[in-house]
């Protein structure tokens, strides 16, 4: 699709070059960066040998990726809307469950397993591969991969948390606490997935103990109102 919509003028030629990738293979296509003087911001590959992304040149890429996406989006609507879905499919998969990790997660297999149960994910069979010739059968795989724990979690934080505070519940002598904890959960989970698809699941890993610790809250206020003569923490 990519060659298609550059074929017909909707997207540059930079968005056929796959995201990360080296310096070199956006010379020609942009202008080349001003000197600025500073090493950071000019080295092209870091020590290691991989590119340096805080290289000027990637503001442009990134402006580039950013103006064909809306044309995409405008263009195709469509594929949007599942690259919404696979981002919330990944995003209630464990974090282990990510690309790069792959070789070293095949040292600690079992911990990993134990682990993703603790998760909900009892599955764990995803073809990539699918995603191209059988797209139905590579989102049920998906689907099938969650971390059904992780949704219910999501949920009532995100559900049962907001009718809390916004019926004024005595759930915490510092609501603006459970606020704070309630908005970083429910920004994850809907700007960063309207945004990104591949390391979603990495994203929502950061906020995992701000969910607990909501439902922490909840369960004590619950557990408080049970107590003859109480109403709440």
């Amino acid at each position: 699709m990519a060659r298609a919509l550059y074929d017909n003028g909707t997207i540059s030629a930079v968005s056929l070059v796959p995201p990360f990738g080296n310096p070199d293979k956006y010379y020609g296509l942009l202008p080349q960066p001003l000197p600025t003087g500073i090493p950071v911001l000019e080295q092209e590959m870091k020590p290691s040998g991989v590119p340096n992304f805080n290289n000027t040149l990637f503001l442009a890429v990134s402006r580039q990726y950013g103006r064909a996406a809306l044309r995409i989006l405008a263009a195709h609507p469509a594929a949007y809307l599942r690259g919404l879905a696979e981002s919330y499919l990944l995003y209630f998969m464990p974090a282990s469950a990510y690309l790069f990790l792959e070789n070293n997660v095949a040292h600690v297999k079992g911990l990993v397993r134990f682990a993703s149960i603790l998760d909900g994910r009892f599955v764990y069979h995803p073809d990539r591969g699918l995603r191209q010739t059988q797209p139905g059968r590579y989102y049920l795989q998906r689907f099938l991969n969650t971390g059904w724990f992780l949704v219910i979690a999501c949920f009532l934080v995100l559900i049962l948390g907001l009718l809390s505070l916004l019926r004024h519940s005595s759930l915490s002598p510092h609501p603006s606490s459970l606020f704070f904890l309630w908005f970083n959960v429910a920004w994850m989970t809907f700007v960063t997935n309207a945004l990104e698809v591949g390391e979603n699941n990495r994203f929502r890993f950061v906020t995992d103990p701000l969910v607990f610790a909501f439902l922490a809250a909840l369960a004590v206020d619950w557990l408080a109102r049970r107590r003859p003569g109480t109403t709440g923490v």
